[in-house]
């Protein structure tokens, strides 16, 4: 059977305008990361968004934009007058055939106007966070890189330019000390730095930890540079694969930064345990052609413990070299690095490469004009060898030819593909699996139209682009897909005139990014239950993946139906029986790895539980989306949310188990036993909760106010109140009591939870220059590597369990939350009008031991768990 893929209106969820940029365009200039956020590259920098959608956060400031409400009246009035003029003057030419094709119509109340031809959801558009971060521009940097001018001979930049963004491009997730992704920002220069969020991502600053054009000239370890050195330090492309799939080996992530540089050459960077960046390899590829595009292939078990991916790798004389790269697990779960043969799969014939992807196990790129497709095997898509296909002109506008760079492969469904142009002209090659070829050009206009649609609409008051669209160019930076295959599309372009281009500068120039439903995806994929039904039986790993990305295409889909409360009771009954749930959900007692790697896998790679964190997920989304079922999702809410806590205390006693004998208890800390014997405290009626109140016999553990000293009373997963009524929030995995100031807050869920000693709050910049500085803040307090692994000293068990969770045991990603407030900063009171009862010795005890911050931090509330 095959798909339906009739056309309706497209839809805009939601835009931004981002006024004074410019977007370079190349592919990858719009990105999603796995935490659902978005990076749009500009020429200053990279501006990073974020959607409102599944979150407990407040939601983010809405601005006033202007229109005839804020202008001066006789402002008003004189814009109308210009509007009847330019559309009586339009309707005065002699000859009706040199009339254009009116691209606006006359209204009485709002003049010159054009018709919507867009759709808008009804709950309204899209919300988002923004924040961004520029690039170096100072020069300081160039006396200790020591740039030299490398010459025409070499191919080099001439100096005294502007120093501007060229790409940028995300880790994966699980990377940064909060749980999310670094980005990788590469100037024109060749210099190329990465950037991690301080305390929050969404809207917060984001610093600069390590400058890799200064740790290449250390590994190059010379004392001048001479013009060959220049040009293996000078970056021209990156790519950075995705992480290895191997449960054994959760939390050490084992991905690959690549960086190519001018002389031909490849180095693959690691961002080890440590959290520094070395340099694994370095490979040779050309002698005399730069790299200019890169891209990795999905990971693949060849044998136990071994896995295998695939480097493309496109030269500037129009070559392509495939590099075999493989992974494998070894003693003392340490990743080692090999490599197969190098393959080339094309010889080069001069063109410029403008775009290079992976399509599952098919390598795509891009030309001036045509599109080239390339299989080693048969058995994955029915044809083997290299595939080209021309491109033939879309539109009748202006820029409408196959000439432009090429911005975005997209695979649309199994047997179609999308490929855009900078124009934002959109090509559908269709027979993708059997015999790829291109579709018929009505295809292909309908699509553009749509796009091009959704932007020239948001300027339908805009007298100065004139009268006639086909003057008007839709020039696009990049545009990225949501959902696999892509439900959505989102981009960032510029409306142009190419009549008066050369006399618009930045400081009128602006880009607006768009997400729309452009109508492209069949009617089976237009169904909210179906595709969170899917999503639920799938379950990604939620160890590399956030829910709010994983959940998008969903949340987005309810969003554009006409009535979106319609699937309410649906959802609700998915939520309350996700399917697969009905599994043994406990993954201990293989025997095959340490209790370590045990306790990494019950939390990680759990399919029961991440499909109970994806349903608590959705469940909170809808307690807000459908009113009318708030009660029903807010009790569900409460389940969920018992269920997984009594999942993670038990994958918790049963390393506790492992790891500890009864007669080597007195060995232990006073906070690993209290930890040990909260666990025990927990209302879980099963053996292995036995096994552990047996150890802990005729021990008491009981919280007391770090206030007042009275006992608290530690309801399981909800509110901790003294007798006093100090209200505290017990962290959601130890159980004690969060005092500090500074603790991980779950963006989606707000769970709150500490911050093991050996992550210190903010990650420390690199200095002005690129050097680096105090890479020990990422030890443990006890001198011992983070992330589980012991180098001496035995750690605690509570700091072990607090680096197991990596983010938080609910869903991921977390901020890093620093309380500055008048009152006490340790604790929060049951009620406001309590708050005048605190003593004179707690406002003490508070000031003394949490004195207060000067810094730029999120001021916040200790959250409750439920």
């Amino acid at each position: 059977m095959t798909a339906d893929h009739s056309r309706k209106a497209p839809m805009v969820l939601g835009t931004k305008v981002l006024p004074h940029m410019i977007a370079p365009s190349a592919r990858g200039g719009v990105a999603w990361n796995q935490d659902g956020q978005c990076l749009i590259l500009t020429k200053r920098g990279v501006v990073i968004m974020t959607p409102y959608l599944c979150t407990t956060l407040p939601g983010p400031p809405s601005h006033l934009e202007a229109d005839l409400n804020l202008e001066n009246p006789s402002s008003a009035v004189m814009r109308e007058r210009r509007a009847r003029a330019k559309a009586e003057e339009a309707m005065d030419l002699d000859s009706p055939s040199e009339t254009p094709q009116p691209a606006f119509e006359v209204s009485a109340e709002a003049g010159l106007s054009r018709p919507r031809r867009v759709l808008k959801p009804k709950m309204g558009e899209i919300k988002w966070w923004t924040t961004s971060l520029e690039v170096d521009k100072d020069g300081n940097r160039d006396l200790y890189y020591d740039w030299i001018d490398v010459g025409d001979s070499y191919g080099g930049v001439l100096s005294g330019r502007e120093v501007l963004a060229r790409s940028a491009i995300w880790s994966p997730s699980g990377l940064s000390e909060l749980g999310g992704s670094l980005i990788a920002i590469m100037t024109t220069a060749g210099q190329v730095s990465i950037y991690a969020p301080r305390t929050e991502p969404y809207s917060k600053q984001w610093d600069e930890i390590a400058d890799l054009t200064i740790l290449m000239k250390e590994m190059l370890d010379v004392k001048d540079v001479t013009p060959p050195i220049a040009l293996q330090m000078k970056a021209t492309s990156m790519a950075w694969s995705a992480a290895v799939p191997a449960v054994e080996m959760l939390g050490r992530d084992g991905s690959l930064l690549a960086m190519g540089s001018r002389a031909g050459m490849v180095a693959l960077w690691t961002y080890g345990e440590e959290r520094r960046f070395t340099c694994d390899a370095y490979l040779k590829v050309s002698d005399d052609a730069w790299v200019t595009q890169m891209s990795w292939s999905s990971w693949e078990l060849t044998e136990h413990s071994k896995y295998e991916t695939h480097l493309a790798i496109a030269l500037s004389d129009g070559s392509i070299a495939l590099i075999p790269i493989f992974r494998e697990r070894h003693a003392g779960d340490a990743w080692s690095l090999s490599f197969g043969t190098m393959e080339w799969v094309d010889g080069g014939d001069r063109r410029q490469i403008t775009a290079l992807q992976w399509i599952e196990s098919v390598l795509v790129w891009t030309k001036s004009s045509s599109v080239h497709l390339w299989s080693s095997r048969e058995e994955s898509v029915g044809w083997k060898g290299t595939k080209i296909i021309r491109l033939d002109r879309v539109g009748n506008w202006a820029g409408a030819n196959p000439l432009g760079a090429c911005i975005g492969i997209e695979l649309l469904d199994p047997d179609r593909l999308l490929i855009t142009l900078s124009a934002l002209t959109q090509h559908v090659i269709v027979n993708f699996r059997t015999s790829p070829t291109l579709a018929d050009p009505q295809t292909s206009l309908a699509i553009s139209l749509a796009a091009r649609h959704c932007v020239l609409d948001l300027q339908k008051d805009d007298a100065k682009f004139g009268k006639d669209e086909r003057q008007l160019s839709v020039v696009t930076s990049s545009i990225s897909g949501i959902g696999t295959p892509p439900h959505f599309l989102c981009w960032a372009s510029e409306v142009m005139n190419l009549h008066n281009l050369d006399s618009a500068n930045e400081s009128v120039r602006s880009i607006i990014f768009v997400l729309a439903d452009l109508g492209i995806t069949s009617v089976e994929q237009e169904d909210p239950l179906a595709i969170l039904h899917s999503i639920l039986q799938k379950s990604p790993r939620l160890l590399h993946c956030s829910p709010l990305f994983a959940l998008m295409p969903f949340m987005l889909r309810v969003l554009t139906m006409r009535d979106p409360m319609s699937p309410a009771s649906g959802i609700l009954e998915l939520c309350e029986n996700p399917p697969g749930t009905s599994e043994n959900p406990s993954t201990l007692g293989q025997g095959s790895a340490s209790a370590w790697s045990e306790l990494m896998s019950s939390l990680w790679a759990n399919v029961v539980l991440d499909k109970l964190r994806l349903s608590l997920v959705v469940a909170r989304w809808s307690a807000i989306t459908f009113p009318t079922l708030a009660p029903q999702f807010e009790t569900l809410c409460a389940t969920l949310n018992s269920q997984i806590q009594d999942i993670i205390a038990t994958a918790l006693i049963v390393w506790i188990l492992a790891e500890v004998k009864s007669e080597a208890l007195e060995d232990l800390s006073p906070d690993d036993r209290a930890f040990m014997g909260r666990l025990a405290a927990l209302p879980i009626d099963d053996a292995v909760t036995s096994s552990l109140r047996t150890m802990m016999a005729g021990s008491s553990f009981n919280h007391t106010c770090p206030v007042c000293s009275a006992p608290v009373d530690t309801g399981k997963g909800g509110q901790s109140i003294c007798a006093n009524g100090h209200e505290w929030t017990p962290c959601c995995v130890t159980q004690s009591l969060i005092t500090s100031p500074i603790h991980r807050l779950c963006t989606v869920c707000s769970a709150a939870s500490l911050l093991p000693d050996c992550h210190k709050p903010y990650p420390i910049p690199v200095s002005p220059e690129g050097q680096s500085l105090d890479w020990t803040r990422f030890q443990s307090s006890d001198g011992t590597a983070p992330s589980g692994q012991p180098s001496g000293k035995r750690r605690g068990l509570q700091q072990m369990a607090l680096e197991a969770a990596i983010v938080c045991p609910h869903p991921v990603l977390l901020i890093v939350t620093n309380l500055r407030r008048r009152r006490p900063p340790l604790f929060v009171f049951a009620g406001i009008d309590n708050a005048s009862n605190a003593s004179e010795d707690s406002e003490k005890f508070a000031l003394e031991n949490n004195p207060p911050q000067s810094d730029n931090s999120v001021q916040r509330h200790l959250p409750s768990t439920n």
